[in-house]
């Protein structure tokens, strides 16, 4: 068989691009919300330069060895995210991991922070936030009310209407 030797057919070079794209893909997750949380989790903890860098790497918060790669955290919290959800740390002294990692609501990630301030209620123990809800009070009516010398009892239970434990002058 005779090869002919005119001018080999040039390509426009798509077809490499698509061989060399797939050959690059790892999960193919990039667009995905979980992947930006992933992102910006082992930014904050390794990146002197992130705004949030202070309260976690700043902190000595990391991020396991296993979940550098993202198809290992993904391995691990996949099963278990919802869209709408944040990554939450259980302990927050900790850092990231399998086991100190849940999806969180942004309303109980909230009540998860180093900044809440905990009451021993007589529902039990729970941040200002929960004890206001429970209570059926605003959180700033709460707030107030321990500010100003309330007892956490009467801070609690006493109708915003009333006068009890305010300081008039007379």
């Amino acid at each position: 068989m005779t090869r002919s030797r005119g001018p080999s057919p040039k390509s426009c070079g798509c077809k490499t691009k698509e061989i060399v794209s797939e050959q690059r893909r790892t999960h193919g997750m990039t667009s995905h919300p979980a992947y930006h949380v992933w992102v910006s989790m082992r930014d904050r903890c390794r990146l002197p330069t992130h705004k949030a860098w202070k309260n976690y790497g700043g902190r000595g918060i990391k991020v396991c060895k296993r979940w550098q790669k993202f198809e290992n955290f993904w391995a691990d919290m996949g099963p278990t995210y919802r869209e709408g959800l944040t990554l939450d740390r259980k302990n927050n002294e900790k850092g990231y991991s399998k086991s100190n990692c849940v999806w969180v609501t942004m309303k109980a990630q909230a009540n998860n922070t180093r900044r809440n301030v905990w009451l021993d209620t007589p529902k039990g123990r729970m941040t200002m936030q929960q004890a206001a809800e429970a209570f059926g009070i605003r959180p700033d009516t709460l707030r107030y009310r321990l500010k100003h010398g309330w007892s956490l009892g009467d801070a609690l239970t006493r109708s915003t209407s009333s006068t009890a434990g305010r300081v008039t002058g007379s």
